[in-house]
């Protein structure tokens, strides 16, 4: 996360250095996905295994990760855990 928050005086701000509209890397791909596990994932609470997994691989490849990076396989397990 050091590299989207910066510590200024007496607060935390968004560091004006990030790039939202390159590529991520392993860092930023965390933290998207914080986001998502945060604001997305409740929303989709009893969705079907299939789309689960679909959107598991769609994620993973916007965020450029490989099937089998870490971060990968913790997303499809988490959005399986909410599949019915």
């Amino acid at each position: 996360m050091d590299n989207f928050f910066q510590q200024s005086e007496d607060r935390c701000v968004i560091n004006e250095e990030f790039d939202f509209l390159t590529a991520p890397n392993t860092d930023a791909a965390s933290i998207y996905l914080d986001g998502f596990y945060m604001y997305l994932l409740p929303m989709l609470d009893g969705i079907l295994r299939q789309e689960a997994e679909k959107i598991s691989l769609k994620v993973a490849e916007a965020l450029g990760l490989g099937e089998n990076h870490s971060l990968s396989l913790t997303l499809k397990e988490r959005l399986i855990s909410m599949a019915v």
